[in-house]
Parts: structure tokens; C-alpha cells; sequence
């Protein structure tokens, strides 16, 4: 079951997510503008999944902003099922940070982190008060942090279109701030724009 398991479902085509049209009302917006104003997005472009429940009577969701980024894809699928569908999760806005222009998901940074084969895929995004942000990489072995720091700046550059640093820790010490080992809601994003 994934994230989206109330409001859309695989089929087996595996060609992206039907939405539950026939249960809910499904709406992709944009970000908010300047002014707070957001709209419908088109197909293959990201927006923010916003849900109006229709049989939950009890405790209705009205225009439920779910704050998942995911987009609409084009087309039919194979199957022959006729609810639109939609791809995979690509973070969430309430993470997402702005650095110099560009949106940037701790989720994204964590795939690149992930694929890295002298990374054992644990991360943390520190956002420093003057906007840099640093992404800290547990390395297998110590031994080849040089390769990693190297290897991630680069791949998250082209990537993310933005410059982040990179710092190399051993394995095991970020635990204690994403709360890996003590919470299911793992912490990514470290924000200290508000602090001295």
C-alpha cells in the first residue's frame, strides 16, 4: 500500500496511480503564487493533491490539502480503466525548500544520496540561517568519504540545478536527530533560518 492508499490505487499495468474518482473529488493545484493564488496544473506538470471526500459523512474532508506533489499523466491507461491517473510521489510541499530559485525536496536529495554505492542511504538537509543548505551522508566506511562528498556534490548539481554541500558523516550518528530509531516520521529536513 502506498501513501496514496485512500485516494488512489495501482492496477497491473503499473503505469501510474488510478485515482478513486468514484469516491472523491480529486484536484492537482499549483504551489501558491505570490499572492497566495493557486491553480489547476496539466498533465505531466507537479502540483499538490487536494481531496473533497464524497461518503465521509462523519469527519468530511473539504478541499483537504494533502500537501503530496505528484502529477497527472496523459492518456489512457492499458488496463481500460477510465479514472485519471497519477504518478509517483515526489515529495511534499511543506518540506520543500526555495534555494536561489529552485525547489528542492529532502525526498529528491535522499534518492540521490540512496543510489550512491558509497552511501548507506542515510541523510539529513541542514538549511543554515543564510540560506546554504548542507546535506549530511552516512558513508559505509569512513574511508571513502572523499568519494562520496565528491560523487554527491556533483549528482546533486545536476540534478537539482543548485549547489549544496556535502558533509560526510559515519554511520549511525544521524539517527539521533531523524529519530530513525524512534519514530515512523523520520526527519529530514533540519531548518535553522530561525536561529542566531
Amino acid at each position: 500500500m502506498n501513501e496514496f492508499g485512500s485516494v488512489a490505487v495501482e492496477c497491473a499495468e503499473r503505469d501510474g496511480m488510478h485515482v478513486l474518482e468514484d469516491c472523491l473529488v480529486f484536484e492537482l493545484l499549483s504551489l501558491p503564487d505570490a499572492g497566495g493564488r493557486r491553480t489547476p496544473v496539466p498533465p505531466n506538470e507537479s502540483g499538490t493533491a487536494v481531496v473533497t471526500t464524497l461518503f465521509k459523512h462523519v469527519a468530511p474532508m473539504i478541499r483537504f490539502d494533502t500537501q503530496d506533489i505528484t502529477s497527472l499523466l496523459p492518456g489512457r491507461c492499458a488496463c481500460g480503466g477510465t479514472h485519471r491517473r497519477i504518478g509517483p510521489l515526489r515529495g511534499r510541499a511543506d518540506a520543500m525548500v526555495k534555494l536561489r530559485g529552485v525547489n528542492v525536496f529532502p525526498e529528491a536529495v535522499g534518492a540521490i544520496v540512496a543510489a550512491d554505492p558509497w552511501s548507506n542511504g542515510e541523510y539529513l538537509c541542514v538549511l543554515d540561517p543564510g540560506e546554504q543548505m548542507t546535506v549530511r551522508a552516512e558513508a559505509y566506511d569512513m574511508a571513502a568519504a572523499t568519494e562520496l562528498a565528491d560523487g554527491l556534490r556533483t549528482r546533486l548539481k545536476e540534478v537539482l540545478s543548485v549547489t549544496l554541500e556535502v558533509e560526510v558523516v559515519p554511520r549511525g550518528s544521524l539517527a539521533a536527530i531523524t529519530g530513525l530509531d524512534s519514530t515512523s516520521k523520520v526527519r529530514r529536513l533540519l531548518d535553522r533560518r530561525g536561529t542566531p
